[in-house]
């Protein structure tokens, strides 16, 4: 499985990742109806020695020939209209990755955060997924 994905998926809606599958195929289908929205991702494939078209990518993306990338964290991203925060010690500071093709306060929700703990290795942070309050205690 891929760990970007399985992250996603962890603070997305909890558990361990088994949701993985569901994020993956949820930004292949988010670049694959809104290329326009990703020319530059185009322009990085045009650019690649085998020239893929942003559909190929789309494609090898949902059937887990490719793996999870700064595009792929932009379409989740943009596809939960929630902001995907990547904490790194590989990174002078956190990446921040804003939903680009929503409209409203995507701040309004919490961003989803996870690690970058290697090259291509990610971890959940945390989950987002609802919590039941603690007895007695006033929410």
């Amino acid at each position: 499985r891929d760990s970007q994905f399985v992250a996603l998926a962890t603070a997305l809606y909890g558990g361990s990742g088994e949701s993985a599958p569901v994020v993956r195929l949820l930004a292949a289908a988010e670049i694959s109806r809104h290329r326009s929205a990703y020319p530059a991702l185009a322009h990085a494939l045009a650019a690649r020695p085998r020239t893929p078209t942003v559909d190929e990518f789309a494609h090898a993306l949902a059937s887990g020939a490719a793996a999870g990338d700064g595009w792929t964290l932009q379409a989740v991203a943009n596809v939960t209209r929630r902001a995907v925060l990547v904490l790194s010690p590989l990174f002078a500071r956190p990446m921040l990755v804003m939903p680009s093709r929503v409209e409203g306060d995507p701040a309004a929700a919490p961003p989803l955060a996870i690690a970058l703990v290697g090259p291509g290795q990610y971890a959940a942070l945390q989950r987002t997924a609802p919590q039941e309050p603690v007895p007695g205690s006033k929410r």
